[in-house]
Parts: C-alpha cells; sequence; structure tokens
C-alpha cells in the first residue's frame, strides 16, 4: 500500500493537471483505452477520475473490471465493493463483484449478490448468464441449464445465453445441442469474433477441423489480434498433422498474448517435436 503522503502528493499534483470539469473527459478516455485493451492506461485513467471523483461509483467500477481483467481478483473484490457502498443499486457491480466471488471459489457470496443484482433488475441477461456458470462451478448443471432457459425465455435474442448453455451441453457429452446453440448464438450475432472462436473450438473436440479453420479464419478476419484464435487454429493444423503451420499459428497467439503458452504448451511441444522428425 502507498503510503499517505504520496497519496496526497498525486492528488495535489493532478488537481493541478485537471480541473474538476475534465473528470469526465478522464473517464471518457479510460473508456477508450477499456475498449482498445490497453488495460495499463485504462488503469490509471480511472484512478485519475477517482481521484477527482472519490464520491462517484463509476469511477471505482470501472477500475474493477480492468482488475478484473488482469486477474488482481482481490483488488477487482474492493473496488466493486467500493463501487457498492457508494452506490446501494449498481447493478452491474453486484453481478461483476458476483463473478470474483466465483472465481475465489466463495459461491455463496456469489449468489448473494446475484440475487442483489435480479432484485434491481429482474430481467438483466448478463446476471443470469454468470449466475450459470456459478451453478457450474459447483457441478449443478441442471440448475445452471435451467437458469439459461430461464433467460432465453426472457430475451431469446441474447445471444450470450444461447453461448454459455451449448458450452454446458458440451460439458454434459451432448454435441448435438451445444451445435445448435452456438450456431443459433452466431445467428444472432454474425460478427462476434468469441463466437466463432468457440464453435471453432468445438469442432476442433468433434475432429471436424476443416470447420474448425474456418471458424478461427472467420474470427481472426473479424479481430486479427485475437491470440485464442491463432492458437487454436495452430492446434487444427497439429491434428491436420501440418505440423509447420501448427507451430506458426500457436507462436504467433502466444506472441500476441503470453498467457496463452499455459493452455498450449503440450500441443506445441508435440508440433515442434513432429516437425523436427519430419526434416530428417
Amino acid at each position: 500500500m502507498k503510503k499517505i503522503i504520496i497519496f496526497l502528493s498525486l492528488t495535489l499534483s493532478l488537481c493541478c493537471l485537471y480541473g474538476q470539469d475534465d473528470g469526465e473527459n478522464i473517464y471518457q478516455k479510460g473508456l477508450d483505452a477499456y475498449q482498445k485493451k490497453n488495460l495499463a492506461a485504462a488503469r490509471e485513467y480511472f484512478e485519475q477520475y477517482i481521484m477527482l471523483s472519490p464520491d462517484s461509483a463509476k469511477g471505482y467500477y470501472s477500475k474493477g473490471e480492468v482488475l478484473l481483467v488482469t486477474k488482481e481478483l482481490e483488488n477487482a473484490l474492493d473496488a466493486f465493493s467500493e463501487a457498492i457502498r457508494k452506490d446501494d443499486k449498481f447493478l452491474k457491480a453486484y453481478t461483476s463483484r458476483g463473478v470474483i466471488y466465483v472465481l475465489l471459489g466463495q459461491s455463496n457470496n456469489a449468489f448473494r449478490d446475484f440475487n442483489k443484482a435480479l432484485e434491481i433488475d429482474p430481467n438483466d441477461m448478463v446476471t443470469y448468464n454468470a449466475m450459470s456458470i456459478a451453478y457450474s462451478q459447483i457441478d449443478k448443471m441442471d440448475e445452471a441449464v435451467s437458469t439459461l432457459n430461464k433467460a432465453i425465455s426472457i430475451d431469446p435474442g441474447f445471444s450470450e445465453s444461447y453461448r454459455n448453455r451449448g458450452l454446458l451441453y458440451f460439458y454434459n457429452g451432448d454435441t448435438a445441442k451445444a451445435m445448435t446453440d452456438l450456431t443459433k448464438a452466431l445467428e444472432l450475432k454474425p460478427d462476434d469474433p468469441v463466437l466463432y472462436n468457440t464453435r471453432g473450438g468445438l469442432y476442433n473436440v468433434m475432429g471436424e477441423y476443416a470447420k474448425a479453420l474456418n471458424d478461427f479464419d472467420k474470427a481472426l478476419e473479424l479481430d486479427s489480434s485475437n491470440a485464442e484464435a491463432y492458437c487454436r487454429k495452430g492446434v487444427a493444423y497439429l491434428f491436420l498433422g501440418v505440423y509447420d503451420k501448427a507451430v506458426e499459428y500457436m507462436e504467433k497467439g502466444i506472441k500476441l498474448d503470453p498467457a496463452m503458452e499455459e493452455n498450449v504448451k503440450d500441443y506445441l511441444k508435440e508440433a515442434k517435436g513432429k516437425l523436427a522428425k519430419k526434416k530428417k
């Protein structure tokens, strides 16, 4: 924790640099940086905004979202809790804090926050989806699917509900229902690279590598910096026996996002080994 004198020094210097009327401009810069995945800049802007507007809940909430992405879970928890202290009707803060509790393995706290969010808005699709994931984490798959069924009955046009239900079906071994839901999600949101990436991953598991490659190519067409799509494309090429491309795409994905290395290191090792043998 920084010493108080440092905090005061930063506060004073920022007040000299920015007037109160500039607070919303700083907040918008934080949102812009977040959308561009410049998380360090986004965090800095949100912290500046908090210094200028310490009673505003949205500054703490937005900082919490950055900390969630960077996996600083305890700090994110504190940020969302502070947002709720500033505004006890802040639905998104309850849902996001619930997600943190899920990741920390505190399911009772998670469901408390999700239920509070649904008290504020009984039709909030993001909360229903987060709640379904919480159920799946504690192996209550029937409740997880039932929660998504309810979400779909309320809003049949929300693509994420189909995506998550499709994943639940897949984990339960029902690939036909999984594919139906993922395809439905893409019909509703055809320009979403995450959905193509998800369906491509399912095709990979099903051994339909040509279809998987088509989906990964579509994901990369929509988002050329999608590290996961590159890595999954590399895995597809590994199973197809095209080892040079397997190595190329997995390494490209890792370069874009070093965190992906842990997910594909065994596949990459296998591809490199088979490529070396092939060259002998």
